[in-house]
């Protein structure tokens, strides 16, 4: 009976530390089980925000800001959701990462049909890598899946250019955002030929275009328009090193910009591009 006891008050013992552990919210998994169910990460506090008075400075007002389930360890990371204070019905997501001090963009989300409201942390399909829900201000959502559409996992940019903009292909468009120069974006160049039109809500604040080519399908010059005009032709090198390029006057300010890629080298129909940038 003695012994019997003893084993019964171990089971209590137990049971308890078990319920306790599955009810903590400090653990890896339980955080990830509430994100991936759609739950709300912290929400940041106002003078914490990061890009708080760039968004302001620009004419766009802070919605909603939380930090955000990091896909790289050690990583202190975060969501802003802005709003324009002009058009209600444009706005846009930042994702971002701290190192130190200094706030860099891993990706940028903007929209010009409806704002959007918040965003939350899914894993849509089991590859272990986050996704996102954007919940826009019409009370509807755009699932993005990771890897499919975007990357969370690209360097941190210098540019604050949104990557989702539009291109005669847009299926592997992410693959010019996501720093990784072995991912290509690959159009044909005939009918109205293979550009990217890239939306600068912030504007073109220092003019500097750079682009690097694949290893294949390169094509030899490109034009650059700003806001529907073009402002310059530019020559391409046959290299697979990041080129850089100045930007006329005319494109600072520009809140689109679009980038024709024309000639293929050697003559094909098709051109493919590693890496794309504008600041």
């Amino acid at each position: 009976m003695r012994r019997f006891r003893i084993l019964q008050s171990i089971g209590l013992v137990a049971t308890a530390a078990l319920l306790a552990s599955c009810g903590s919210s400090e653990s890896g998994d339980e955080k990830k089980g509430a994100a991936s169910s759609g739950e709300p990460a912290r929400q940041i506090a106002t003078d914490e925000t990061p890009f708080r008075s760039l968004l302001e400075e620009a004419g766009y007002t802070v919605v909603d800001a939380r930090r955000f389930p990091a896909q790289l360890s050690g990583r202190n990371t975060s969501v802003v959701t802005y709003r324009s204070k002009k058009k209600d019905d444009v706005g846009g997501v930042l994702y971002s990462n701290r190192r130190g001090s200094v706030d860099r963009v891993i990706w940028h989300w903007h929209f010009d049909d409806v704002a959007p409201d918040s965003v939350t942390a899914l894993e849509l399909n089991d590859d272990g890598l986050w996704d996102v829900r954007i919940h826009m201000k019409n009370g509807k959502t755009r699932d993005y899946v990771q890897k499919s559409d975007f990357s969370f996992i690209a360097p941190g940019r210098a540019d604050l250019l949104a990557m989702n903009g539009d291109a005669s292909a847009t299926d592997d468009l992410w693959h010019v955002f996501d720093g990784d120069t072995t991912s290509v974006w690959r159009s044909s160049a005939s009918g109205r030929g293979a550009w990217i039109e890239l939306a600068t809500p912030f504007g073109v604040a220092d003019g500097v275009l750079t682009v690097q080519l694949s290893a294949t399908e390169q094509p030899t010059r490109c034009e650059v328009a700003a806001d529907g005009k073009k402002v310059q032709e530019i020559e391409l090198s046959e290299s697979l090193l990041e080129q850089v390029f100045s930007l006329n006057e005319s494109a600072r300010g520009a809140t689109t910009v679009r980038v024709l890629f024309k000639a293929p080298r050697g003559g094909g129909d098709s051109v493919s591009i590693s890496e794309l940038g504008l600041k």
